[in-house]
C-alpha cells in the first residue's frame, strides 16, 4: 500500500514537471511583460540619491592659534590693567563687567556652532540653489512662486548635529536628498564659502566693537580727568582770589592800628637744650603786621607756576599721564590685526564635498523582484487553472 502511494507521488511529480515545461513559456510571458513595464516605468523616474557631507571642525594647529591669541588677549586686559583706566580701583569693576560681556575666547566649539547657525538659517543654501539653477525658473508661474519653490527646497536639507551631556558639539552632518551629483557639490562647495565669510565678519565685528569701546573708554577717561583738572586749577584760583581779598583786608587793619611787624605773642620756656614755643594761633591775622601780610600778598601774586602749589593737581596729572602713556590698546589691535581672524586662511569650520556619501535608493531592486514574483504567481495560476479545465473537458467526454 505504502509502496503504491509512493509511486502515484512519484508519478504526479513527474508529470507536474512535464507540465510545467510544457507551458514554459505561458509561465515566462508574464514575468517579462511586468519586469518590462516596471523597468520602463523606472527609466521614467528620477534617481534620487540621499547626499550625506559631515561637517569638520578646525585643525589642532588652528585651535592652537586661536587659544594663544585668547591668552594674550586676556592677559592684556586683566584686572590689573583695567585699573590704569578706572583712575581709582572702585571704578575698575564697572569697565571690568562691560569688558566681560564684549569680551568672548575663541575655541574650536564656538567656530563650530558660529558655522552651524549659518547653515541652519538656510538662506546661504537658498542662493546657491538659484545660482546653480536647481529648478527651472520657466516653470513657475512668476518669480514669487519660484523663490516660494526655492525656500522649499532649501528647507528640506537637514543639519543632523549629535551633541554630549555638556551641549557640546561632537558631530554635524548635512543630509539631503536630490538626483544630480555635480550641481549637489557645487552647492556645498558654495556654501562652505559663503559660511565661512559669515562668521569670519561676525567675529571680526565683535572684536572691532570690542576695540572701539576701549578706545571709547580711555577718550572718555582722559576727558574726565581732564575735566577733573580743569574744575582743581579753576578752583585753586577761585582760593587764591579769595586768599588775596583776605590777605588785603588784613593789610588795611594792621596800618589802621600801626601794626607793622608781626606782634603774636611768643612764649619760650625750656632748658639750653631744648626750646618750646607756645604761639597763640588764635591771635587775629592783622596781628602780624601788614609787612609780612603784604610780603605775602606779593609771593602769592607773583606765582608762574601755580600748580606746585596745587597738591591735589599732581595726582590727577599723573593718572593723566598714566592713561595717555599706555599702550595696552595699540598692542590688542595689533595682537587682533595678526590673529587668525583676519588672514585669508581663516575658516570656521569646513564641509568637504569631495568627501560626500552618497546613498541609492534600493526600491527599484525591490520592485523588479516583485515584478518577477507576481509575474511567476500569474504564469502558474494560469497554468494550473488551463490544465484542470482541460481535465475536466475530457472526464466530461468519457462519461
Amino acid at each position: 500500500m505504502i509502496k503504491k502511494n509512493q509511486l502515484d507521488y512519484e508519478i504526479n511529480l513527474i508529470k507536474l514537471v512535464i507540465l510545467l515545461f510544457q507551458n514554459k513559456w505561458k509561465i515566462i510571458s508574464p514575468i517579462v511583460i511586468l519586469v518590462f513595464s516596471v523597468f520602463v516605468y523606472q527609466m521614467t523616474l528620477t534617481k534620487n540619491f540621499i547626499a550625506t557631507t559631515k561637517i569638520k571642525t578646525v585643525t589642532s594647529v588652528l585651535e592652537h592659534n586661536y587659544k594663544f591669541f585668547n591668552k594674550e588677549f586676556n592677559s592684556l586686559y586683566s584686572t590689573k590693567n583695567l585699573k590704569i583706566f578706572g583712575v581709582v580701583p572702585s571704578d575698575v569693576a564697572p569697565l571690568s563687567k562691560e569688558f566681560n560681556s564684549l569680551y568672548f575666547d575663541i575655541s574650536k566649539q564656538l567656530l563650530l556652532e558660529d558655522y552651524i547657525e549659518a547653515l541652519s538659517e538656510k538662506k546661504l543654501f537658498e542662493e546657491a540653489m538659484i545660482k546653480f539653477e536647481f529648478l527651472d525658473a520657466s516653470q513657475y508661474s512668476d518669480e514669487q512662486a519660484y523663490i516660494e519653490a526655492i525656500k522649499r527646497l532649501a528647507s528640506s536639507v537637514s543639519i543632523i548635529i549629535k551633541k554630549n551631556e555638556n551641549s557640546e558639539i561632537l558631530f554635524a552632518n548635512i543630509q539631503f536628498t536630490y538626483h544630480d551629483v555635480e550641481k549637489w557639490k557645487n552647492v556645498l562647495t558654495y556654501v562652505d564659502k559663503l559660511a565661512n565669510k559669515f562668521v569670519k565678519q561676525e567675529l571680526e565685528n565683535k572684536y572691532k566693537s570690542l576695540l572701539s569701546f576701549l578706545k571709547k573708554n580711555r577718550e572718555y577717561e582722559l576727558e574726565n580727568l581732564s575735566l577733573r583738572i580743569n574744575n582743581i586749577t579753576n578752583d585753586y584760583e577761585r582760593e587764591t582770589y579769595n586768599r588775596i581779598a583776605y590777605l588785603k583786608e588784613q593789610s588795611e587793619i594792621a596800618r589802621g592800628l600801626g601794626i607793622e611787624k608781626n606782634t603774636v605773642e611768643v612764649q619760650t620756656f625750656g632748658n639750653t637744650n631744648t626750646l618750646f614755643s607756645n604761639i597763640k594761633l588764635d591771635a587775629p591775622f592783622y596781628l602780624r603786621g601788614f609787612l609780612a601780610i603784604d610780603k605775602e600778598i606779593a609771593l602769592i601774586e607773583s606765582r608762574t607756576d601755580k600748580g606746585a602749589f596745587n597738591p591735589k593737581l599732581f595726582n590727577l596729572e599723573q593718572k593723566k599721564r598714566m592713561v595717555e602713556q599706555d599702550k595696552t590698546l595699540e598692542r590688542a589691535t595689533s595682537l587682533y590685526l595678526s590673529s587668525p581672524l583676519v588672514n585669508n586662511l581663516f575658516y570656521a569650520a569646513s564641509t568637504k564635498a569631495t568627501a560626500t556619501k552618497f546613498y541609492y535608493n534600493n526600491n527599484r531592486n525591490k520592485l523588479l523582484l516583485a515584478a518577477i514574483v507576481i509575474g511567476l504567481i500569474i504564469g502558474l495560476s494560469y497554468v494550473f487553472i488551463s490544465e484542470e479545465i482541460q481535465i475536466q473537458k475530457t472526464s466530461r467526454k468519457k462519461n
